[in-house]
């Protein structure tokens, strides 16, 4: 619960409405984790309205608080994919240890995928040295650095 009062903190909510999904109040998170090598870490959170809000903390290009804004439409794009895939049944991490690892390999970012609705929140730890993690992840990652557009905070 705690995580998502900063998720709604950080886009501006103050409370959950009855609204559908993708409504105003629904939000989409990415949080990239450290590795041994020089990683970017950073956290990106994504608004059904379209606000955009990037949290740089480490090897980006801009580290401290971004926002932005993007077509609300892409953002609800985004929502009804994590809906359509079945993340809410996936296991809550892929981590070394965890049953859903599968082979592991270390030094690999650790990332962490959320999705907060009006009825729900949901988030996925993924150790990518897990050889367990359903591509679908991986995908869902790709998607919100696209739409959020994080390639102008974190730099080449």
């Amino acid at each position: 619960m705690r995580r998502a009062c900063w998720l709604m903190i950080l886009v501006g909510c103050t409370s959950l409405p009855s609204q559908q999904a993708s409504g105003p109040q629904a939000v989409v998170s990415l949080k990239r984790g450290a590795c041994r090598g020089g990683c970017p870490e950073y956290a990106v959170y994504l608004s059904a309205d379209g606000r955009v809000v990037f949290v740089g903390f480490r090897n980006v290009k801009a580290t401290g608080i971004s926002t932005s804004n993007v077509n609300p439409q892409r953002v609800r794009e985004v929502i009804a994919r994590f809906e359509q895939s079945g993340y809410a049944q996936l296991p809550d991490q892929y981590t070394m240890g965890s049953a859903a690892c599968g082979r592991y390999a270390s030094d690999a970012p650790v990332v962490e995928t959320s999705l907060l609705n009006q009825s729900s929140f949901k988030t996925v730890l993924r150790d990518g040295g897990c050889s367990g993690s359903p591509a679908i992840l991986r995908e869902l990652e790709q998607l919100i650095d696209e739409v959020a557009q994080t390639a102008r905070w974190v730099g080449p």
